[in-house]
């Protein structure tokens, strides 16, 4: 193989690496952030008193005032007067899918704050049912539970988050027959009694951020940001007793919630700033969107060579399988820095930044350099450099799915 050849055999093999290094010993964490954005872009449009599906295994049941009633695939969205209930499904590695939902609730704000809505983000295995009665908005009050067993892992939790437009003091809602004044954001997760475990049915409410008063068996009680109070709850998943006194919540595993879902950004009370890097699917994974992808170079110089050989050399096209680019060079990807060898070839890994990875290699005697910065799910941005010992060949261009 010439030098050239070698170069260019190198520069390709990033693309196809996912055909020779694609084994990942934990899929969840790539399938859950691969959902979170899916959901991010897809729901920016949702308005007041609609739901949005967000990623796949949503399951929906139309009111019997739905007509045309679609609500099947990301990105669909439809008025909650047309949704009776909805379920979502948890994680399920083997279809790579795990359930989201975004829905916004006028709830009791007024008709002439329309720009504000409190924002119900459900995730996992859950499920809504409206609840409303006559006079009250859509999902005003509601019955609402999620799984009892644990989940397949923890970077994919089941429950639901509730968070209340800025611009609103407080909003009164009613879930599974408790009454709730929140004036910011809530984690809420709720189920049934179990007979086979003894597991007592019961609803927990957290409070991430700012103020709230549950009611509940005539019992009120305030909850204040990093506290958290539970009620029971019978098989009908009503309430069946009083609030019980706050304390404390442990965060484990909140810092997998998906807060980057929310209308604001909350800082989680009880956290420190480090664990909360990574709250709502975190900023270290490297995502992209499968499909066909082209390579195009936008610039080349050096070694003789010249602008004219770049159509030549653009339009090669992969087929890329894998969502996530850590899955190209594996465990020395997940870790940051690291080695990899696949076809005789020694990669050094690095990752300078969230978004941002590289290496550098020795092939044939001459020495490497590339770099390659995603600037969303289907745009890569990449620059090498390759010293042939004589000379060194510059490059810059781009990868783009589906074009």
């Amino acid at each position: 193989m010439s030098r050239f050849k070698g170069f260019l055999y190198a520069v390709f093999l990033l693309c196809i690496a996912p055909a020779i290094v694609l084994a990942q010993d934990n899929l969840c964490p790539t399938i859950v952030e691969t959902a979170l954005q899916a959901a991010d872009l897809a729901c920016t449009d949702t308005g007041r008193n609609q739901a949005c599906y967000g990623n796949v295994l949503i399951n929906a049941e139309p009111t019997d005032a739905a007509t045309d009633f679609v609500f099947d695939t990301t990105g669909d969205i439809v008025d909650l007067t047309e949704i009776q209930s909805l379920l979502l499904n948890g994680l399920d590695e083997a279809t790579q899918e795990w359930g989201v939902a975004i829905l916004r609730v006028q709830a009791n704000i007024p008709n002439s704050l329309p720009g504000q809505n409190v924002t119900f983000v459900l995730f996992g295995d859950v499920e809504i049912a409206d609840a409303s009665a006559d006079g009250q908005n859509p999902m005003q009050a509601f019955y609402f539970s999620n799984g009892i067993g644990e989940s397949a892992c923890s970077e994919a939790p089941s429950g639901m988050l509730v968070q209340t437009p800025e611009g609103v003091a407080e909003v009164s809602l009613t879930m599974n027959g408790v009454d709730v004044t929140l004036g910011s954001t809530a984690f809420i997760q709720a189920s049934a009694p179990d007979e086979e475990t003894g597991t007592e049915g019961a609803l927990t409410f957290n409070l991430l951020e700012g103020g709230a008063t549950v009611t509940a068996d005539g019992t009120a009680v305030d909850v204040e940001a990093g506290m958290f109070t539970t009620i029971p709850l019978d098989e009908d998943l009503n309430a069946a007793g009083e609030p019980a006194e706050p304390e404390p919540y442990a965060t484990d595993g909140f810092e997998f919630l998906p807060t980057t879902l929310l209308e604001s950004d909350i800082e989680i009370a009880g956290m420190d700033s480090t664990e909360q890097t990574d709250a709502g699917g975190g900023t270290d994974a490297l995502n992209i969107n499968t499909g066909t992808w082209t390579m195009n170079f936008t610039d080349i110089s050096g070694c003789g060579m010249t602008s004219a050989m770049l159509g030549a050399m653009s339009g090669q096209t992969v087929n890329i399988e894998s969502t996530d680019l850590q899955a190209f060079f594996g465990a020395a990807m997940n870790t940051g820095i690291g080695t990899i060898e696949t076809e005789g070839i020694t990669f050094n890994i690095i990752r300078p930044e969230p978004n941002v990875f590289g290496y550098t290699a020795d092939i044939e005697g001459s020495s490497m350099e590339a770099t390659y910065t995603i600037i969303d799910p289907n745009t890569i941005e990449w620059s090498m450099a390759m010293d042939a010992g004589d000379c060194v060949m510059t490059f810059t261009g781009t990868m783009n799915n589906g074009q």
